[in-house]
């Protein structure tokens, strides 16, 4: 997404006409970019938003921040676990039923699979209280019910099926370290939480029903 840019003497209009006095909430505001270099947007009246990359007015408190990668912003359910420049990796939250995880991630973005290459410093992001619930990748973890700390992300026949993840569930022994798989190494048992279900093991039979929880999306 790009900004389009308008000239200095616009700026009071443009905060004039603004309800909520904050540039660029949405896609289809008008805003000036900046760096974060010193006098960066003081001619306007208001400041230099780094992680937005825009000049806003002193009290605007945005929800969004900028995708390094398109330059546009992110939708306000989604925060960054990983900004790797390898693979880049959103906790997008929201319900789904199954089949419906996909469309929780932003443009560009795909349900994060095996495939994807393990960001360095995900397990961080992964461990961060801040993303409030537990978010799932398309990627099958099987448990031993009698020893949750047992695990194999191949199907072994009468384990509980999971999927690996970042965040924190809610329930007793949902959440996993074990195993592995394809390099990440954080897993909940869907059976064990109070909000998802993975009968298969993949995101295309889960279903969340916790606002606060959803899907990992890479890039």
């Amino acid at each position: 997404m790009k900004f389009k840019s308008i000239p200095a003497s616009l700026w009071a209009l443009l905060l004039s006409v603004t309800a909520a006095g904050c540039c660029c909430p949405g896609a289809s505001e008008i805003c000036f970019s900046c760096t974060g270099a010193a006098g960066d947007c003081t001619v306007f009246g208001a400041v230099c938003n780094v992680d937005l990359g825009l000049c806003t007015p002193n009290n605007c408190a945005m929800s969004i921040a900028r995708s390094p990668a398109d330059g546009g912003p992110k939708p306000v359910n989604c925060r960054y676990v990983s900004q790797a420049v390898t693979t880049k990796v959103l906790a997008c939250a929201g319900v789904y039923k199954p089949g419906g995880a996909a469309a929780l991630c932003p443009a560009s973005y795909h349900v994060c699979t095996a495939v994807d290459r393990f960001p360095a410093g995900l397990d961080a992001g992964c461990a961060d209280p801040g993303l409030g619930g537990i978010y799932v990748a398309d990627i099958s973890t099987w448990h031993d019910p009698a020893n949750i700390t047992q695990g194999s992300c191949q199907q072994v026949a009468s384990w509980l099926p999971g999927l690996s993840s970042c965040g924190t569930a809610v329930g007793a022994g949902a959440n996993a370290t074990a195993p592995t798989c394809s390099g990440w190494g954080r897993s909940v048992i869907c059976s064990k939480t109070s909000n998802l279900s993975c009968p298969a093991a993949n995101v295309a039979s889960a279903s969340n029903t916790d606002p606060q929880s959803g899907v990992l999306c890479c890039q």
